[in-house]
């Protein structure tokens, strides 16, 4: 990059929760001290790793005058440790890392670039998601220069991606955004104590309440590694009690707003632990998991409002058999239904 910083260049704050991710951890810091701006901090956040993580991390403290670290006593989760990187950072701007992931060397010149040339309060960049050593970018993103009253339409009708149903949008990771400090701070309360979705929270309440303009660029710098130990690639069926909180969280955020892209979200990320055959295998036992979480599902609030209650339902999904039998509760005949699939399949 040939950009003319200012005189001196706003300083960029990475901030980096870690938590039992050593293996990662340097490959993930190596790619933080390539990366290519005249000023940048690194703040990594220690959640009480158990695996040797913090002392890499004091290791890396070290060697590099650039990098602090803060270690959490006890174990508090990835929302706690922005936070408080957040209120420990002194730069400008902020961007967000995960300790398992790597970025590309050019990720702040290229953001920095852009965010000081529209005065963007945030800015966003598409991502590779790596599995397995191969890289791909899995999201069909809007890209452009964005305005407070597109960002509003956008809400309402496109910026919610979704992956398995493939519309557009922008990627609502909090990581892969180079955010404005003080648009940040207003929000990243908003996902605190969420195991899932705090990212997509927190990128929301930014973009409902605080950003007056973004830029989404076509260039993926941020590289998003799948492995066997994060709480995402687990079944479903492991993780289905904390979607309840995260979209009651939507919901106080203001579901309203992006009601139709909320039900396909809700819907495609409920069925896959519903229908988890290794797990319910074994035939028709009383109460067994998979009809508690369909009742479970069925009575709880927030997706009786948007799901088995709502006259709005779009009929595409009104339409699905499972659908039908859940909102009229007859959940033994869901489960008699998908039990013959499987042994079909």
């Amino acid at each position: 990059m040939n950009m003319l910083y200012p005189d001196p260049p706003p300083l960029v704050s990475i901030i980096v929760p870690v938590y039992n991710v050593r293996e990662h951890l340097e490959s993930c810091l190596a790619s933080l001290s390539a990366v290519r701006y005249p000023r940048k901090e690194i703040i990594l956040v220690d959640d009480a790793s158990t695996d040797g993580s913090g002392g890499l991390c004091d290791e890396y403290c070290e060697a590099n005058d650039f990098a602090v670290v803060i270690h959490f006593p006890v174990n508090q989760g990835v929302s706690f440790a922005r936070a408080e990187g957040l209120e420990n950072a002194r730069g400008d701007y902020v961007v967000f890392a995960d300790a398992d992931d790597h970025v590309h060397p050019d990720l702040l010149d290229r953001m920095m670039e852009t965010a000081l040339a529209h005065g963007a309060d945030l800015v966003c960049s598409q991502i590779w998601h790596v599995r397995n050593g191969t890289k791909k970018v899995e999201i069909a993103s809007i890209f452009g220069v964005i305005e407070k009253a597109d960002i509003d339409r956008h809400l309402r009708s496109d910026l919610v991606h979704n992956f398995k149903f493939g519309n557009p949008g922008m990627p609502l990771f909090i990581y892969g955004k180079l955010y404005r400090k003080e648009v940040i701070v207003p929000c990243i309360r908003a996902g605190l104590g969420l195991r899932y979705g705090e990212d997509t929270i927190t990128v929301l309440a930014c973009l409902l309440t605080q950003v007056q303009k973004m830029v989404c660029l076509d260039d993926p710098l941020y590289y998003y590694v799948h492995h066997a130990s994060q709480i995402t690639a687990r079944h479903q069926s492991f993780i289905w009690p904390l979607f309840i909180p995260y979209y009651e969280r939507l919901d106080e955020l203001g579901g309203e707003v992006f009601f139709r892209q909320l039900v396909p979200r809700i819907w495609n990320r409920i069925k896959p632990g519903l229908y988890d055959h290794w797990r319910n295998w074994g035939g028709l036992v009383f109460e067994n998991r998979f009809v508690r979480m369909n009742r479970a599902f069925r009575n709880t609030p927030v997706l009786k409002k948007y799901l088995w209650d709502n006259p709005d339902v779009p009929a595409s999904i009104r339409r699905m058999p499972h659908f039908f039998l859940m909102k009229h509760r007859l959940y033994w005949l869901d489960y008699l239904l998908y039990f013959i699939l499987w042994r079909i399949n």
